[in-house]
């Protein structure tokens, strides 16, 4: 396996809905990501996992419910890793809140019994995966802990994979640190063992997911259309943090379901797991005296309008 086919794995028949799963540590761009994909209809999603990122897995795991609930998601919803799996836990509530949705949940009104929440992500992809006929894609917008897991102690489901989307590490400057993001950050050994898997990438890094905003405009518009979700989707978005509000985690949903928004380069990606200032950094091989296969296709450059029309069409229901 490579990205060698992976055109082929993004061509959609037309009417043919791809079978998803998403992992991912809601978040405000997360939960952003969970109403694009739900309102996409690229996309049949089969499973949500939780991860701790974002916030700890108690909360992540509450919020995918909370989603799954209010986009009425008949999916599979399964509860995963809650650290790294080397390192200690690092968390981002001060972007977040301390809900994850920058103080909009209780705006959803919905009520959660956690009756639908499996214990074991891992265990809940591998049956997901093996249970379908088609192959599946799969979006990571968290620290990849899940995702690592389930391909090292399950290797035979690489096959059942189409690719995965993940958004997470950069090209340029970091933003946890000068050189590394946030989700490879957390947990940079997950992050070197799934690129390392040999099973279709493709990276929505933050070298470009900096460049995927939304205007004050763009929230009124959010804000002012009748749809359910609207207000509370605008009040998450006004609640995070920068002027010109950068989504990065949709980008990884757009990557799969809108590809010409989107530039790329097809690269050799590698991941530091040394202790240190750059642990967590992603970066590309670029020696020609060595011979490699590229193993990921990274997105280099984002069309910012035709972004703000999908968002914008994506969350006015």
């Amino acid at each position: 396996m490579s990205i060698e086919n992976l055109d082929h794995h993004l061509t959609r028949k037309e009417g043919e809905k791809i079978p998803l799963l998403i992992d991912c540590d809601p978040g405000i761009d997360d939960a952003i990501a969970l109403m694009i994909a739900r309102a996409s209809d690229a996309f049949e999603i089969k499973g949500i996992t939780s991860v701790s990122g974002n916030l700890d897995i108690e909360t992540t795991t509450k919020n995918i419910e909370l989603f799954a609930k209010v986009l009425e998601l008949e999916a599979v919803l399964a509860r995963g890793a809650s650290e790294p799996l080397v390192k200690g836990k690092f968390s981002a509530e001060e972007v977040h809140g301390s809900d994850g949705l920058g103080g909009a949940s209780s705006l959803f009104g919905v009520s959660l019994t956690g009756d639908r929440i499996q214990q074991n992500a891992v265990d809940t992809m591998r049956k997901l995966l093996l249970d379908e006929e088609r192959k599946t894609a799969m979006v990571a917008i968290g620290p990849l802990t899940n995702i690592a897991l389930l391909l090292k102690t399950y290797p035979e489901v690489k096959e059942k994979i189409r690719v995965i989307s993940i958004m997470g590490g950069t090209l340029e400057g970091g933003n946890v640190t000068p050189l590394s993001e946030f989700n490879f950050y957390v947990d940079p050994e997950a992050a070197s063992i799934v690129f390392q898997s040999g099973v279709p990438l493709m990276l929505s890094g933050l070298h470009m997911t900096l460049d995927a905003t939304i205007s004050e405009e763009n929230l009124e518009e959010i804000r002012n259309h009748p749809g359910v979700l609207s207000k509370p989707a605008a009040n998450m978005l006004k609640n995070y943090p920068g002027t010109a509000h950068p989504l990065h985690d949709p980008c990884a949903v757009l990557a799969l379901s809108h590809p010409e928004i989107f530039t790329y380069e097809d690269l050799t990606i590698h991941i530091d797991t040394r202790e240190g200032a750059s642990q967590g950094m992603s970066y590309k091989d670029e020696r020609p005296w060595v011979e490699k296969e590229p193993n990921c296709r990274v997105l280099m450059k984002i069309h910012q309008e035709q972004f703000r029309r999908v968002l914008v069409e994506a969350l006015a229901f």
